[in-house]
């Protein structure tokens, strides 16, 4: 039996289509149903499927709990960044939910890289706080704070964040909520990853090569 984590929200429906066009039929997946039980999947009996939060998809298969799940790219790296060891695989990206992580500042405040090194203290709001350390230590901020928030960080400059690790589509999406664009962490997008002990232990392929054909494959991409 192989389990297969998928996630809900905003990627539901691509990622239902690129299912679908890959011969993996999962019943009402794509219908847009807040159902996060297990759901049949009628093109392989050996296959099952339940629905997550797409940020808590990462850890179910870190755990073994699931052999292989489909989260964004950002999302695998904010546990990988704060667990390393851990035992994910990311296997090819397929093409959907295309974004990019930033760093961005206020003008009022943090313009740019220097005047984040003049500040006395930075701080950073965002929903991968594990990423925004990895910034902050990579760009060897003297002093700094963290704040882990549920969505929405650009709101947070200039009152109550000097910068915010974001995820957005462009440059100018980041400019229409008044922010500079200060430092590209990330290419973003939907990924496909398993679990290492499973990956050598069971028989994914019929699963993961049609949904890895043709796509971008990586040896595991790092911040």
């Amino acid at each position: 039996m192989i389990k297969f984590a998928l996630p809900t929200g905003d990627l539901r429906s691509p990622v239902a289509e690129v299912l679908q066009s890959r011969g993996v039929q999962v019943e009402g997946y794509g219908e847009g149903s807040r159902h996060y039980r297990s759901l049949p999947v009628t093109s392989h009996d050996d296959l099952r499927v339940r629905v997550f939060r797409e940020r808590d998809i990462p850890m179910q298969v870190a755990l073994g709990n699931y052999a292989i799940g489909i989260a964004s790219l950002g999302w695998v790296m904010e546990m990988q960044v704060r667990f390393p060891q851990q035992p994910l695989v990311p296997i090819a990206s397929l093409g959907i939910g295309a974004s990019m992580i930033f760093a961005a500042g206020h003008p009022e405040s943090a313009g740019s890289l220097d005047d984040l090194a003049r500040l006395p203290i930075v701080r950073i709001a965002s929903d991968t706080p594990n990423i925004a350390e990895a910034f902050a230590r990579a760009a060897r901020l003297r002093r700094y704070r963290v704040q882990a928030v549920h969505g929405a960080a650009e709101a947070y400059p200039p009152e109550d964040a000097d910068l915010v690790i974001v995820a957005a589509g462009s440059e100018d999406d980041l400019r229409q909520h008044g922010l500079v664009p200060l430092f590209r962490l990330l290419e973003n997008s939907a990924w496909l990853f398993a679990n290492a002990d499973s990956l050598a232990s069971k028989g994914l392929h019929p699963i993961i090569g049609p949904l890895s054909e043709g796509q971008e494959a990586s040896p595991g991409p790092r911040l």
